[in-house]
């Protein structure tokens, strides 16, 4: 194994063997190659999708910050109020 390489074991159902082994042979392209290939697009759909749910939760985050700070005078008074009594 090259410098840089790790390797990784991992069990899959015997049935999504058999469709990496047949894309294999009938691409002419290796098993390991074909499982590299598909791990790598995976992860990076999975690091874009991450990134995005990401990024919407700091927007909304923005968002009801702006909401709070917006009310706040009025929820010290409501605040006032109700341990006044």
């Amino acid at each position: 194994m090259s410098e840089g390489k790790k390797e990784i074991t991992v069990e899959i159902d015997t049935s999504l063997y058999s469709v990496v082994e047949e894309y294999s042979a009938s691409a002419g392209v290796s098993e390991k190659n074909v499982v590299n290939y598909l791990l790598s697009n995976s992860l990076d759909e999975f690091s874009s999708d991450y990134y995005q749910l990401k990024k919407g939760y700091i927007e909304m985050a923005k968002i009801n910050l702006e909401i709070s700070n917006a009310f706040i005078a009025s929820e010290n008074e409501a605040l006032i109020y109700i341990q006044e009594e």
